[in-house]
Parts: C-alpha cells; sequence; structure tokens
C-alpha cells in the first residue's frame, strides 16, 4: 500500500515539475543564442539592485550572463514555486480532497504517510534539478558558448537545496494546520520575501548582513555559479529541510486532521443563503456539473496561491523600484540592442509604463498564467483516465461534453483569479511607487495576460482530449508558448520574416501596449476566439475517442 502512495505522490505532481523545468531549460537555450551577439560591456553599467535581482554577471562571459538571468532569477523561482505546490498538495491537499481519511484506513501509520509522501516530494525535486542540469549542461553546446569559469553543477546543488527547503517548509505548515492557503501562501510567501530581502537590502548601508537570516541568502549568497559548492551554506540549507521535516512529523502526529465535510465553500455557503440560492443555482447549473467545476479548480489552489502571491510581491516590489533606477533606466533602454529590447517587448524602460511592461508583463506574468492554465488543462482529462476515475465521473447522468465544459470552466475561473490578484499587485506597486499607471489599464494588461494564457491552455486541454495523455499535453502546451514568444520577439527583426509574427498568440498580447493605451478589443477578441476554439476542438475530439 505504501509503495502506492509513493508513486502516486509522484504520478499526480511529476507533470507540473517537468514541465516547469523543460520549459526554463528551453528558456535557457533561447537566451544563451541571443546573448551570444551582445557586447557584454553594457552589463557592466547597469545598476547594482538590477545586477543582484536578475542575477546578471559579464565577468564569465555569455555563459554566465545567461545562466545568471535565466537560472539564478527565473529557474530559482519557478523550481522552489513547483517544490512548493508540491509541498502542500502532500498533507493539506489530502486533507482538502478527502483522501486522508482513506490513506489512513489502511492499517498504516501517520508517519509512515508521511515519509513516504516527504520521500515522494524529495523525488521529484531531484526530477526537477536532474532536468534543469541537464538542460544548463547541454545548452551552451548547443548555441556553441564556452562555460569556462562556471560551475552550473554547483548551481544546481545549492538550488537543489533551496527548493526543498520551501517544498518542505510548506509540508510542515500543512502538518500542523491541515489548511493548503495556509501552508502554500506562508511557504510562497516566504520565498518571495527571502529572494527579494537577499537581493536588496546589500544595497542599502548597514543592512547587508540581515540578508543572511533569509533562506535565500545561502543558496545564492555565496555565487555558486563562480566559487563553486559552499559546504557552509548547504549545510544550512540541508539543515532547514531536516527541521521542517521534523516539524512536519510532530504536528501531523499530534493534530486531529480535518475531513472535506469540514470546509465550506463561498459557492455552498451562497447557495445555502435564501437570498442569493436562485441566482447560484443558475450560475453553477445542477449540482453535478458544478461539483466538476468547483473539484477541479480546486486541485489546483496551491498552485494559484503560489503564482498570485509571488507576482502580487513582486508587482509591489517592481513600483516601489522604479523611481530610484528611472534615470539609469532611460540609458539602459537605448544601450540595449534590438534583439534584446525584442525580449522585453521593445519598450521604453524609462518611463513608469515601460518598466512595468519589462519587468512584469512582458515575461513573467505571462510565464506565471501559461504555467497555470497548461497544468490544468493537461491534467483536467487525462489524469481522470489515468486515475480511472473518468469511469465513475460518466457513469452518472452527465455527458462527455458537459465534462469538458465544467474543467474549462475551472480553469477560466483560476486564470481570472489569478488576473484579478495580478491587478492588486501591480496597482499597489504604482500607488506605493507614485508610478502613476492607471488601474483601468493595469486591469487590461493583466486580462490579455489572462486571456494569453488561457489559449495554452485550452490547447493543452484539447490535446488531452485528443490522447488523454497527460505528458503529451502539458509539453505540446508548453512547446507551443516557447515557439510562440520566440516568434513574436525574433520574427520581426527580419524584414522577410516579420508578417509571421502575426501567426504567434503572443503577438496579439502587447502589441497594442495595453499599459498605455488599453484593452485592444480587436486582439482580445483574437486571443478569446482562439480559446473557444480549442475548446470547441476538445469537445469534438473527446466525444469520439475511445477513453482509456
Amino acid at each position: 500500500m505504501l509503495a502506492s502512495v509513493f508513486t502516486k505522490s509522484i504520478s499526480d505532481r511529476w507533470t507540473s515539475m517537468t514541465v516547469a523545468t523543460v520549459s526554463i531549460g528551453l528558456l535557457l537555450t533561447g537566451a544563451a543564442a541571443v546573448y551570444k551577439g551582445i557586447d557584454l560591456s553594457i552589463y557592466q553599467d547597469m545598476p547594482e539592485a538590477l545586477k543582484n535581482l536578475y542575477g546578471f554577471s559579464s565577468e564569465g562571459g555569455v555563459s554566465q550572463l545567461a545562466y545568471g538571468a535565466i537560472y539564478s532569477f527565473m529557474a530559482a523561482l519557478a523550481y522552489a514555486g513547483v517544490a512548493v505546490s508540491i509541498g502542500t498538495s502532500s498533507i493539506a491537499g489530502e486533507e482538502r480532497d478527502g483522501t486522508m481519511g482513506i490513506l489512513l484506513g489502511n492499517p498504516r501509520s501517520r508517519g509512515y504517510v508521511l515519509a513516504h509522501k516527504t520521500a515522494g516530494l524529495i523525488c521529484l525535486v531531484v526530477l526537477g534539478g536532474l532536468v534543469l542540469l541537464g538542460a544548463g549542461l547541454l545548452a551552451p553546446g548547443i548555441v556553441g558558448i564556452s562555460t569556462a569559469g562556471t560551475h552550473i553543477d554547483a548551481l544546481m546543488l545549492h538550488m537543489f537545496a533551496n527548493a526543498l527547503v520551501f517544498g518542505l517548509l510548506a509540508l510542515a505548515v500543512g502538518g500542523w494546520t491541515g489548511n493548503p492557503s495556509l501552508s502554500s501562501g506562508i511557504a510562497a510567501g516566504l520565498m518571495v520575501v527571502s529572494y527579494l530581502a537577499v537581493s536588496l537590502l546589500p544595497m542599502v548601508s548597514g543592512l547587508a548582513d540581515l540578508a543572511k537570516i533569509f533562506p535565500w541568502y545561502y543558496y545564492n549568497g555565496s555565487d555558486p555559479l563562480r566559487n563553486g559548492v559552499d559546504g557552509a551554506h548547504l549545510a544550512v540549507q540541508l539543515g532547514l529541510s531536516a527541521l521542517f521535516i521534523g516539524v512536519a512529523a510532530v504536528g501531523f502526529q499530534r493534530r486531529d486532521l480535518r475531513e472535506r465535510t469540514v470546509g465550506t465553500s463561498l459557492l455552498d455557503r451562497l447557495r445555502d443563503n435564501p437570498l442569493t440560492h436562485r441566482a447560484m443555482e443558475k450560475l453553477a447549473g445542477t449540482a453535478r456539473v458544478s461539483g466538476v467545476v468547483t473539484k477541479t479548480a480546486s486541485e489546483q489552489q496551491g498552485m494559484l496561491a503560489v503564482i498570485s502571491l509571488a507576482i502580487v510581491l513582486l508587482g509591489i516590489l517592481i513600483g516601489l523600484m522604479f523611481n530610484g533606477l528611472q534615470a539609469d533606466l532611460a540609458t539602459i533602454s537605448e544601450d540595449l540592442p534590438e534583439g534584446v529590447m525584442a525580449l522585453v517587448g521593445n519598450v521604453d524602460m524609462g518611463t513608469p509604463e515601460g518598466w512595468l511592461t519589462g519587468e512584469l508583463y512582458s515575461l513573467v506574468v505571462p510565464i506565471a498564467l501559461i504555467a497555470l492554465a497548461a497544468t490544468m488543462g493537461s491534467r483536467a482529462l487525462g489524469s481522470e483516465e489515468k486515475t480511472g476515475t473518468m469511469g465513475l465521473l460518466l457513469a452518472r447522468p452527465i455527458s462527455r461534453s458537459r465534462i469538458v465544459l465544467g474543467k474549462s470552466a475551472a480553469m477560466l475561473i483560476n486564470v481570472g483569479i489569478a488576473v484579478v490578484l495580478t491587478s492588486i499587485g501591480v496597482a499597489l506597486g504604482s500607488w506605493l511607487g507614485d508610478l502613476g499607471v492607471g488601474t483601468t489599464e493595469i486591469l487590461a494588461t493583466s486580462l490579455m495576460a489572462g486571456l494569453l494564457a488561457s489559449v495554452f491552455g485550452a490547447l493543452a486541454l484539447a490535446l488531452g482530449a485528443a490522447t488523454g495523455r497527460v505528458p503529451l499535453a502539458a509539453f505540446g502546451s508548453a512547446g507551443a508558448a516557447f515557439v510562440a514568444y520566440l516568434a513574436n520577439s525574433m520574427l520581426p527583426l527580419s524584414d522577410n520574416l516579420s508578417d509571421f509574427a502575426k501567426l504567434s498568440p503572443f503577438c496579439y498580447y502587447l502589441t497594442g501596449d495595453p499599459l498605455v493605451n488599453g484593452i485592444d478589443w480587436s486582439h482580445a477578441l483574437i486571443l478569446g476566439g482562439l480559446t473557444a476554439g480549442l475548446i470547441a476542438l476538445s469537445l469534438v475530439l473527446f466525444n469520439r475517442r475511445d477513453l482509456r
């Protein structure tokens, strides 16, 4: 039985870890190819705060610049974020779904279940680390750049330990509370705050030593990419991981566990209220269909919380940073080569709108929302077939079409929640930093990011409907997003190929500059139409296929 707990823990979550790390590996290859043609001297004059925030270092050449920008920054956050999602689902997620009682109904102790959940988390983090390490070793050879002076193996060892710290923290909070939102919120919040503190505190006179109280310092504080493994820092990371395992064990053993029936969703409360009962019944449809929507949406609450909290905190910080960097940013925008500017949306970084677009909306927000949508879309149908629960769904008086529509609605609801929270975070950053960017324009840009993500989520859904294979759906959608992003960024640089950029959904995301001009409804309709078309295709494919 416990072997199945261990293997099920891995099979349930390996897709999200693999998709995230493979996507980052592909992005590293693209970044290395772009940086290969750059005069690295422009990075020596960048503000120190930006260098620290994004891991830029031109001392070791193109490879260190690519590793620093993609791995030290983006990969580390994504890798640790997925680990937090897995840690949240391990205990708190089982209680939320009502399956913990089934696990403990077998002749196995709580400690045994926790041990296998912990082992599954560690194995998944190892898997992600190996994928990133492999990509880090292959990318330089593919684009033909030297890796002299770099220690990618040391960076990955520290990055693995860092992801483990935050994943096990989520596990520990879940062990003590059984609350998925609290588990993911605390772990993701500490991760983002820790990253920002370690990046920015050294820039403030007299506060550099405060960075040492944050876990992120022991990941990158010794600069393992250039200096190799720091044994003392690695020991701190592994010690924290062991501490969190112990904390999880104590909390899980001592606590009365939560049952699924204890919690009441907002939808349930509204339906129980006589004033809103009729409206909620019409909105939700039948109980069977609304159950599909609610269950599917709740399964990714941990990932939604991690992504949303990270974007909110980044939005606030990016807004606060602008006034102190504005003079340098204007110069940088003039000096950066055309290829690099294409990657950040060809914006003027010296303006508030250009700064927010380049730092958040050009890459960070769409990647985060696409990861959420693609994960939900790929698992919507394929995971039900894989676990054998699709037969149970279809045994009820509900059609295949309504299952597809329910799964689609859940994906769109979660993306919509992320859009709202993204808008709140960016608006707070604009207000606190006195940037003067309009709330309507911020909401419009976030909405366009949500529509873009929905396209690739719907693509993942269609691939899952056609094949019933979660990995194929996930990798297909992630690969399509990566190709579409590069096509939109690079094809306009060629006079002969520029028109082909219009085939990329990314072309209809920021082309109208929604942070300045508001939403471009023609572009929004194109993205919405693509999403609707792919969902309709999913209906056809799923209805015609013999299910596994």
